[in-house]
């Protein structure tokens, strides 16, 4: 995890996590709303990914589409649930916490059966 990250860091960490092996198969990338990435930013977070399923928790509107890439809709929930963020506006609270977490095991645990 990072902390007080950029876009520059968060690419970094990235490169250093997949040059040594730290990356499973499935990513799942989940940014409070304090991280502000363009849609070339995450292109270019996504073509680190080429070999990966990565699921991107959507926290803001964005407006993505890759073979490789699912977008978790949190947005919505956020909006429809005014105690899912703490009162920074930012940051999940607990019960916020718990949703993305319910709504991240519900998802994968579909894919995985999907699969089989």
């Amino acid at each position: 995890m990072i902390s007080n990250y950029n876009f520059k860091s968060l690419k970094q960490k990235i490169i250093n996590d997949i040059s040594s092996n730290n990356i499973n198969y499935n990513v799942i990338l989940a940014f409070d709303s304090s991280l502000k990435l363009s849609n070339k930013e995450y292109k270019e977070i996504i073509d680190l990914f080429k070999d990966n399923k990565i699921y991107i928790v959507n926290v803001r509107n964005i407006d993505l589409e890759f073979d490789n890439v699912e977008i978790i809709d949190f947005y919505k929930e956020i909006k429809e649930n005014d105690n899912y963020l703490m009162s920074d506006k930012i940051h999940l609270s607990k019960e916020g916490n718990n949703s993305l977490n319910k709504l991240l095991v519900d998802k994968l645990i579909g894919d995985e059966n999907e699969e089989d």
